[in-house]
């Protein structure tokens, strides 16, 4: 999923790696297990050394994808042991790690917890555990795509911001109060009960619920676009796909108290027309008499 975005993020990060063992010329950091003591990739000391696991799980509604463990190992004789939580925390908390299909994954601290391997204690060390949350790209190869409509007027009106599914996007990096963060997804897709009288043998409508995740590190910031985005959208009333066709703005919820990665502050609920699939059949009209 991230692994190796998440090692070359460690490796390159110029802090941490001096605190770390050396091995393979690299600093010491490892996937699910470490090499063993006779390894000839050693340089000499062994410890301190990080080894990192990802246990992912399925989960449709996208909340929590996966959890990150991360065990920062040392002995008595290692240097610096103490600053190094801090600075691997600093490392991943908040961050998103991107592949190169635009889908991310973000990273949120949960818990630190001490341990020893042994029972003479002289190894020692702590785990970091991270919730993961996925933002996949949503974005379908479909011109009546509600996602991609809310995504390009998002970037029209924020070209600051990072919007996830349309920018290329680093593989690790933060959201900031300059570079915010924006993530749109479509949560629910039904019949428009509103329309329901409008179907017909060659339109159908359908209503959508898109939920709008937007990341900056202050508070301030994240409701200032919240609110902005919220009523640009609510001023027009509608959206346009490519073909010209509206996607008509039906209601418009701000939360500031949801949280960003998990539920999202602003949901929309739009309405729009799909063709209807033509099938072949029936019988034609043969005589026509008009008076």
């Amino acid at each position: 999923m991230i692994e190796s975005q998440l090692l070359s993020h460690l490796i390159a990060d110029k802090t941490l790696g001096p605190m770390l063992a050396t091995y393979n010329g690299k600093p010491a950091i490892f996937e699910q297990t470490a090499p063993g003591d006779k390894d000839k990739n050693w340089s000499g000391k062994q410890f301190s050394r990080i080894i990192y696991d990802i246990d992912t799980e399925a989960s449709p509604a996208r909340k929590t994808t996966g959890t990150l463990r991360i065990d920062v190992e040392s002995t008595d004789s290692s240097t610096q042991f103490d600053a190094i939580s801090p600075v691997l925390k600093a490392a991943i908390d908040g961050y998103f790690f991107s592949s190169d299909d635009g889908n991310a994954v973000a990273a949120r601290w949960l818990r630190s917890d001490n341990f020893t391997t042994d029972e003479s204690h002289s190894v020692f060390g702590c785990t970091h555990t991270y919730d993961l949350y996925a933002f996949p790209v949503q974005n379908v190869e479909d011109s009546m795509d509600p996602v991609a409509v809310i995504n390009t007027e998002t970037k029209k009106q924020s070209p600051d911001a990072k919007v996830i599914g349309v920018d290329t996007l680093d593989n690790a990096w933060a959201p900031t109060d300059a570079a915010p963060a924006i993530y749109w997804r479509s949560s629910d897709v039904r019949s428009d009960p509103a329309m329901s009288n409008y179907d017909s043998w060659a339109v159908a409508w359908l209503q959508v619920t898109m939920q709008g995740h937007v990341f900056a590190p202050s508070q301030t910031r994240r409701n200032s676009i919240v609110k902005r985005l919220g009523q640009v959208i609510c001023q027009g009333q509608r959206l346009l796909f490519a073909d010209g066709s509206p996607l008509t703005i039906r209601s418009m919820r701000i939360d500031n108290g949801a949280d960003p990665l998990r539920d999202g502050q602003i949901t929309v609920i739009g309405s729009y027309g799909v063709l209807q699939a033509q099938v072949g059949g029936g019988t034609p009209l043969k005589i026509i008499k008009i008076s």
